[in-house]
């Protein structure tokens, strides 16, 4: 038997005794989050976009780390996640350093983990998880920052007796909490 059919009949055995694969990403945009020029009991917020490529829907949980883990809460309050192609997943992470902390540079990370896809039937099969890392990075100055911008703006029809309905999207780039007025 020539090498060339040896090597032909090696692939034709190789495809026949093929199973199917499974294959998943995840991705998080952005992919780093910093916060700069926080204060002691202070408050800041970023929302941060969880994508996939699979059509399915996938499931997942996220843990924290790092010296800023205390400080971190979320919204929606729950550590896991679903997401897919055409509903990527939304987070917003709030940071709200300790009252007692000083000044300087702290960091953390949020590593984001998809629960098991695939099965194993019979005498072989194949599991797959996915997972990326997000890198929190905080910078606590004590320096008061107000600041804030909105855009978005929506205005409900309206007739005469009834409240004047708008809407609007405001997003926080300081480092206090703030409730502008419309």
């Amino acid at each position: 038997m020539s090498q060339i059919n040896r090597l032909l009949l090696f692939a034709l055995l190789l495809i026949v005794m093929m199973h199917s694969a499974y294959a998943v990403s995840i991705g998080v945009s952005p992919g780093r989050v910093a916060f700069g020029n926080l204060l002691q009991s202070g408050y800041a917020e970023r929302t941060i976009t969880i994508t996939t490529s699979t059509e399915e829907v996938l499931n997942g949980h996220f843990n924290v780390n790092g010296n800023i883990k205390d400080w971190l809460s979320f919204e929606p309050n729950e550590n896991t996640f679903s997401l897919s192609k055409d509903k990527p997943y939304k987070l917003k992470i709030i940071v709200q350093p300790p009252a007692d902390i000083r000044n300087g540079n702290y960091s953390g990370n949020i590593e984001f983990v998809t629960d098991t896809i695939g099965s194993i039937t019979g005498r072989a099969g194949g599991i797959v998880k996915a997972a990326v890392t997000l890198i929190v990075n905080s910078e606590v100055s004590g320096e008061e920052i107000i600041k804030c911008r909105a855009g978005g703006f929506s205005f409900k029809d309206t007739e005469i007796g009834f409240p004047v309905e708008i809407g609007a999207t405001v997003i926080n780039d300081g480092n206090v909490r703030l409730s502008p007025t419309i």
